[in-house]
């Protein structure tokens, strides 16, 4: 995850000419894509709780395989725990990803038919969107049956289960990446809209369509300690 701090935003408002002005097409796209993003982090925020439970379920149904997880050789511990990262991220992002979509195929739609610069910004998104969506949906509400099968086969690397493999083979094509930040023009026109809340928006656009680590990642996890670099 990406975000822009407040002293960087400052900064960032530093570099740009104060003599720059925005078209009227641009601010009123600026102020219509604040309002759909304010409106998403909103709804987001009130499903946190049910989107954090939706991880947590697997979290803990993963616990009864922990001796399996634990005989897991150095050289497959890389693809093991993508495979457990993923299927937590996927508990998280099918609460998440109806109020995402709506932010950005619906709440950004005004602004990009009005601003090239969030055209080109909703795009992104989509792309991004399109993206997390595949690889999430590798993801298994329940990982123990395939980390179990994987260890009676010694965890041979040529008997992947199917489930393990699909996520290796995805987190590991360049053309899955995901994680790319908004364009200058994005920035300077939440700068230039003068509102308290382009910060925030501007965090949120870094987030995107993706689940931030460290809502899949916690520090009382044992599978998560056991594959702590």
């Amino acid at each position: 995850m990406r975000c822009l701090g407040l002293v960087s935003f400052i900064a960032l408002a530093a570099a740009f000419p104060t003599t720059a002005r925005a078209s009227p097409g641009d601010i009123a796209a600026t102020r219509s894509a604040i309002r759909a993003t304010m409106t998403a982090d909103r709804e987001l925020h009130a499903a946190a709780p049910r989107a954090g439970g939706a991880a947590q379920a697997i979290r803990l149904a993963a616990r009864r395989c922990l001796p399996d997880f634990e005989r897991v050789p150095v050289v497959e511990q890389e693809t093991v725990y993508g495979f457990y990262f993923v299927s937590l991220s996927s508990g998280l992002w099918f609460v998440d990803k109806p109020m995402l979509r709506r932010w950005i195929v619906d709440g950004l739609a005004p602004a990009a038919r009005r601003s090239a610069a969030w055209r080109d910004e909703r795009r992104r998104l989509l792309r991004d969107l399109a993206l997390v969506d595949r690889i999430y949906s590798l993801g298994r509400p329940d990982v123990c049956p395939a980390i179990t099968a994987w260890r009676g086969r010694d965890f041979a690397a040529d008997q992947r289960p199917a489930a393990i493999e699909a996520i290796r083979r995805a987190v590991e094509d360049p053309a899955l990446s995901v994680g790319t930040s908004p364009a200058a023009a994005i920035e300077r026109l939440l700068l230039h809209s003068g509102d308290p809340r382009a910060d925030r928006v501007m965090f949120l656009l870094n987030r995107g369509a993706d689940e931030p680590d460290d809502r899949v990642e916690r520090l009382d996890d044992p599978i998560v300690d056991l594959f702590r670099i």
